[in-house]
């Protein structure tokens, strides 16, 4: 582990130079993609996890050859990178998830009436979510696309006279909204524990969750993390 991983480190670097560590924020419940800004030790204290014995597990880990380090990678790279295993996967998620949602609230609201209250949340989440690629794939990530090839054309659709600035900053606004709507939904499912007596669809709405949260958590981080700085020291801000 670099000698710089202190507990002032923030969390999104680490994030970034040691892609292993994220499954160990991950188990924590740490939150390095939203909430990279913060050092290793407020986001440990955020979730009640012990910094110094995080501290100490990480400088346990290397980073692996076949991890990409997208903080030196091509920035289109990243671009198709994130539109091809990111975007394709929640526009693929988020249909088969509503119709799992909708058949287990018909099927168990009645007993768990939190569910009623997971589906109301997932439907604001998900029109957000869909909402928000088609944003980043229209105007924010052909503007970037154009700021790393200036040969594209320049500055991108859009007519933002802050360049991405101005989109960027709305799409960050939009990850901390969406995060809190990961939160709240966890924090109803008791951590996605399925009940007793759960039918096969409620076991699959909560593993397809888990896995739509965890998929979020890096999307996310890629941009705020890593793409969004990077296209900002284009800028040179």
């Amino acid at each position: 582990m670099p000698t710089s991983f202190t507990l002032a480190t923030p969390i999104g670097d680490i994030a970034v130079a040691l892609p292993p560590s994220i499954g160990v924020f991950e188990r924590l419940g740490m939150d390095y993609c939203c909430g990279g800004s913060r050092t290793l030790a407020e986001s440990a204290k955020a979730a009640d996890a012990d910094a110094e014995a995080v501290l100490a597990e990480l400088a346990g880990m290397q980073r692996s050859e076949d991890d990409r380090d997208w903080s030196e990678a091509p920035i289109p790279e990243l671009l198709d990178h994130i539109l091809s295993s990111h975007h394709e996967y929640t526009k693929q998620a988020l249909p088969a998830l509503w119709e799992m949602i909708r058949k287990v609230v018909n099927a168990h609201g009645e007993r768990h009436p939190e569910l009623e209250q997971m589906r109301r949340i997932m439907g604001g989440l998900f029109q957000e979510l869909d909402m928000h690629l088609q944003k980043e794939e229209q105007i924010l990530f052909p503007m970037i696309r154009a700021l790393a090839e200036p040969g594209a054309g320049g500055a991108g659709p859009g007519g933002c006279p802050s360049g991405p600035e101005g989109p960027m900053t709305v799409m960050e606004a939009e990850h901390d909204s969406a995060g809190a709507a990961l939160r709240e939904l966890r924090s109803l499912s008791a951590g996605y524990v399925l009940p007793e007596g759960a039918c096969t669809t409620y076991q699959a709405l909560f593993a397809g969750m888990q896995d739509l949260e965890k998929d979020l958590h890096t999307h996310i981080h890629l941009e705020n993390n890593v793409l969004h700085p990077r296209t900002r020291a284009l800028m040179g801000l």
